[in-house]
């Protein structure tokens, strides 16, 4: 294992573009394994939509959410993330992981000009 980036100060972290619960993990492996690494500082779920067929509309469902979530939180207990988060989720989604148990401890928020998450923001404090 090449460790090299702890010199340096480095913190790792990745996003899951992958929100099938099955694939959470395998998806961590993938990263771990071209990071030449154990672990990760952070670990986020990425834009919280599941993609399901060509030319279908993004969508999601809570249990979804849920269920990936769940995941996140099985890979931190394992010490193969140091710590996991969300990424671009409006105050709604992440309040429905909020109520399930261990709140996101990172809330990657997208701030473009005009366009900001100031709800979701607040909801994380």
């Amino acid at each position: 294992m090449s460790m090299w980036f702890q010199n340096y100060g480095i913190f790792l972290f990745n996003r899951s573009t992958d929100h099938e619960p099955q694939r959470v993990a395998p998806a961590l492996e993938t990263s771990l394994k071209s990071l030449n690494t154990d672990y990760l500082d952070a670990y986020l779920v990425h834009f919280p939509f599941r993609i399901t067929q060509a030319n279908e509309p993004l969508y999601y469902k809570k249990e979804w959410l849920v269920e990936t979530w769940r995941e996140m939180v099985k890979l931190k207990e394992k010490e193969k993330a140091h710590h996991i988060g969300v990424s671009n989720f409006s105050q709604k989604k992440l309040e429905m992981l909020m109520e399930e148990g261990e709140a996101p401890e990172i809330n990657q928020s997208e701030i473009i000009g005009n366009f900001s998450r100031s709800a979701s923001l607040s909801a994380a404090k």
